[in-house]
């Protein structure tokens, strides 16, 4: 499934303790290496579900591909890009807004609550009402029922901001892990299953719309904010005065997650589109948990920071090269796995994905450590940034997009893709870090360190592979993925022990909790 196919169902069997309604004194009073210590141990817990995760996706990938067509999945991709595209207004920005203000919380989340439902059922309805017409403009049977089911899963992830910010104010962590773990897998299963009951594109939008119910009764029952009936539209003012800005910029990240597959549905054939979408979902998966987990992480953090400059400088530094590192190389094996990877596992009609999975891979692989600039500027107030940023993004995207695609089609949008994020991707790094104190060589550190790293790591499984085992697909995985991470292994606690050090002494300790 997808980056943007939003996963995140309950664990019921958890026991969780419900939580005080007044702010956390243990969280509040959280600073200096304890701050430090919560970030780190929440990092660990959402990379070991990201890890997880990353297993079973490709697992439920492998199985469902042998039931459904490219056509299937190219349809579906075409449905739920249109359904985000009032997603991103459905969300609204309320759980930000709550996070960086962790004291007026219990003021504000009653207001933020009915706010949240007010624009959710809007947004569902008119998604609804226009189903036909879009059906109707793209040609495609069956669309206007897959977007009608495919609308519900934005609708519910808005409903649930206030909990969710509830709970990463609390920094709880962990919970949020395993909770993202078991939608991930609930959906997995739930798509195998419909794929094998041959139920086609709905095979993808039935498991969204169930686990997301779910979902959301869960983490309400968990976090308990205080809601009442009373709507308190007075404040939503204050709310809405923050939103606006994030409204523009989820926009603009609609179109830049969501454009290519807007774009492709109207150019290309349903199974060019399937195989771009495919191999854009082997591409992000550890992109889209990974990232959006150390955003939970880092936006609650970098917010209490915001009175001491150079420890906020420092906290996100160190957190951007740890994600640079574990990124790249997750990102990237893909890419160069792609021939072997769709030979041994997936099935002929799905080969044709190997170049797109390739271009997609060194894109995913720089956006990887861009996303957290967004919790940077967000938690330091500066929305007007983000947005402008946000804007030029999305228009060099739209622009660049439209022409790929028209004359090289899905390989095409791909190349289009991984130039804007190579291109904007460290900009908006750099424009987040400056205010700091971070130059621009702090954020060519970043990327070109990992990207050597990774491709000096690869040289000799490569050439081992192509020498001793030509032709050989079995080969070159285990080479590339056991021997190469071993060397990338090496090589990093060589040539920088500090990181090493500093990320080996977190697990230790987390180990010992």
């Amino acid at each position: 499934m997808s980056r943007r196919f939003r996963r995140t169902p309950p664990r019921p069997e958890f026991r969780v303790v419900p939580l005080p309604l007044q702010d956390s004194p243990a969280i509040s009073s959280t600073t200096g290496s304890g701050l430090g210590t919560r970030a780190t141990s929440g990092f660990i817990w959402l990379l070991a579900q990201s890890v997880l995760t990353k297993a079973a996706g490709l697992v439920a990938q492998l199985l469902w591909t042998r039931f459904l067509l490219p056509s299937d999945l190219g349809l579906f991709t075409v449905a739920y890009a249109i359904t985000l595209g009032v997603g991103w207004m459905q969300e609204a920005g309320t759980r930000e807004v709550l996070v960086r203000r962790p004291k007026h919380y219990e003021r504000r989340a009653n207001s933020a609550f009915w706010l949240s439902v007010l624009i959710a059922l809007g947004g569902y309805a008119f998604v609804w009402s226009l189903a036909p017409l879009l059906e109707h403009f793209y040609n495609r049977p069956q669309l206007a029922l897959l977007v009608r089911i495919a609308s519900l899963s934005p609708t519910l992830v808005s409903l649930t901001n206030v909990a969710t910010a509830k709970l990463e104010i609390e920094m709880r962590f962990s919970l949020l892990a395993r909770v993202n773990l078991a939608v991930f897998v609930s959906q997995s299963i739930l798509t195998v299953v419909f794929a094998a009951l041959k139920f086609g594109p709905l095979s993808f939008v039935l498991p969204l719309a169930i686990t997301q119910v779910v979902r959301c009764a869960y983490l309400y029952s968990v976090a308990r904010p205080p809601i009442h009936l009373k709507l308190e539209s007075a404040k939503w003012k204050y709310l809405l005065s923050g939103i606006g800005l994030l409204i523009i910029t989820g926009a603009c990240n609609f179109v830049l997650w969501q454009g290519d597959n807007i774009i492709l549905g109207r150019v290309v054939s349903p199974a060019e589109v399937g195989l771009y979408a495919f191999a854009y979902n082997l591409s992000q998966q550890m992109l889209f948990l990974l990232s959006n987990n150390i955003n939970s992480v880092l936006l609650p953090t970098l917010s209490r920071l915001n009175l001491d400059r150079t420890r906020q400088l420092d906290v996100y530094m160190r957190a951007i090269r740890a994600l640079a590192v574990v990124g790249i190389l997750l990102c990237l094996l893909p890419g160069v796995l792609a021939p072997a990877l769709l030979g041994l596992f997936f099935k002929a009609k799905w080969g044709a994905a190997a170049p797109i999975l390739f271009v997609l891979s060194i894109g995913m692989a720089v956006r990887v450590a861009d996303v957290t600039s967004e919790a940077l500027l967000k938690a330091q107030g500066r929305f007007s940034v983000l947005t402008a940023s946000s804007i030029a993004h999305a228009a060099t995207f739209a622009i660049a997009g439209l022409l790929a695609a028209h004359y090289k089609g899905a390989l095409g949008m791909a190349c289009a893709v991984g130039a804007c994020i190579a291109l904007f991707g460290p900009l908006r790094v750099y424009v987040s870090i400056r205010p700091l104190g971070g130059h621009l060589r702090d954020v060519l550190g970043v990327f070109g360190g990992a990207f050597a790293l990774f491709a000096t790591s690869q040289a000799i499984p490569f050439f081992i592979a192509h020498w001793v085992f030509p032709n050989s697909h079995l080969a070159l995985l285990v080479l590339s993925s056991v021997l190469g991470t071993l060397i990338y292994l090496a090589l990093l606690r060589t040539l920088s022990p500090a990181l090493w050090n500093d990320v080996l002494s977190r697990l230790k300790r987390k180990r010992s909790l």
